[in-house]
């Protein structure tokens, strides 16, 4: 049952702080779902974002919080689409290949419900889009602001713009007020009276006044509820080295390059953010050039080692570019589809006392290493 797994997933503590403070109407904009997702790809969902990009977990913007995935991990076309597997889910497929306006909305809905945060679908010609609630009001995330857009379900007469329903949230968060105004209605309903404007009938009495883009907004009564905010987690700072044991197993963890340093990182492309295994991960953006990292490993002894690295890849295609002992040789190790868990590529490579150079080739997607190690 999905109230089942919306209760347990809350009770393991996976949702969002605000998940209990919730109405039952705004639930409904968490459990119904889209393309028939089951309980266990919303559990997939949830854990793809913790593995792959935990900093936008953290973020404290609720208009971006989980679904600025969107934007930065879900490429931009339809050309990919020929390649969607069969075995994988809807969204599994989005997130391996990408998609334009309703495939990238479709995703950002998923990934706000995964998390317990209701959203709605604002199609308008030719383009999809999506609004959710935070703590203080429903806003636009992906597509053109309020008023542009339509939704499913009629709040106003003979209407469906996305203002009446913004206006209707509104009027929900003026709390007992609005409950009086409904009963009101529904006892006038039960002996008979004529309703005075049933264009009106889901809205309290209060005063609205229209902004100067065209946005109703309340003049009293809206409720802007605090919740407990995740901390951003997201610091540069690496406590972590390199490890060799008694046996001249060598562990480098990801965050520990030199090129470029955790504090140098700020272009975007490489990333440095907590990993929900503890210490740091490195993240590696599909947007931009290609930008390489280094790190510098005095082995013990020359020879041939067992390369191995810990990964979390989101599509296929992936392949990672040694360049080892200062060589312009390139040892080209392709990497696992992970789906959006965690996978151990492995590789024999030789080494002498000098610099590992890792680069990418074919990423239309991210990448995400946890550790390197070499046995």
């Amino acid at each position: 049952m999905r109230y089942l797994h919306f209760e347990n997933s809350y009770l393991e503590g996976e949702l969002d702080p605000a998940f209990d403070r919730l109405t039952s109407w705004e639930l409904r904009f968490v459990v119904d779902g889209e393309h028939d997702t089951p309980d266990e790809v919303f559990s997939w969902g949830r854990a793809m974002l913790r593995n792959y990009r935990p900093d936008l977990i953290m973020m404290e913007d609720y208009t971006w919080r989980y679904v600025q995935s969107v934007r930065t991990e879900i490429k931009y076309g339809s050309e990919e689409g020929k390649f969607d597997q069969p075995d994988l889910h809807f969204f599994q497929n989005i997130l391996m290949n990408g998609g334009v306006c309703g495939r990238r909305a479709f995703l950002g809905r998923f990934i706000l419900r995964a998390f317990g945060i209701p959203t709605i679908a604002r199609p308008s010609p030719g383009h999809g889009a999506l609004a959710h609630w935070t703590p203080s009001g429903w806003v636009v995330s992906l597509g053109s602001t309020w008023g542009k857009s339509s939704t499913k379900e009629k709040y106003g007469k003979n209407t469906d713009t996305d203002t009446d329903f913004l206006e209707h949230t509104r009027a929900r968060a003026s709390g007992y007020l609005f409950k009086r105004v409904i009963r009101a209605r529904l006892i006038g309903d039960v002996i008979g009276e004529d309703r005075v404007n049933a264009s009106v009938y889901h809205q309290p009495a209060v005063n609205w006044e229209v902004s100067a883009e065209g946005t109703k907004t309340p003049t009293k009564g809206e409720s802007t509820s605090a919740i407990d905010l995740f901390r951003d987690h997201s610091s540069n700072q690496c406590n972590e080295g390199i490890v060799i044991d008694k046996g001249g197993n060598i562990t480098t963890p990801a965050c520990s390059a030199f090129i470029p340093n955790t504090s140098a990182s700020g272009n975007g492309k490489i990333l440095f953010m907590r990993s929900i295994l503890g210490g740091k991960e490195l993240h590696y953006n599909h947007i931009g050039p290609h930008q390489s990292f280094q790190y510098e490993i005095n082995v013990p002894s020359a020879g041939t080692y067992a390369f191995s690295a810990r990964v979390v890849s989101p599509s296929w295609k992936q392949t990672l570019l040694l360049s080892l002992n200062g060589s312009d040789d390139l040892i080209s190790i392709s990497s696992p589809f992970t789906v959006g868990g965690w996978g151990t590529r492995k590789q024999l490579i030789h080494l002498l006392l000098a610099a590992l150079e890792i680069a990418r080739a074919f990423d239309n997607q991210g990448f995400l290493p946890r550790l390197w190690c070499v046995d």
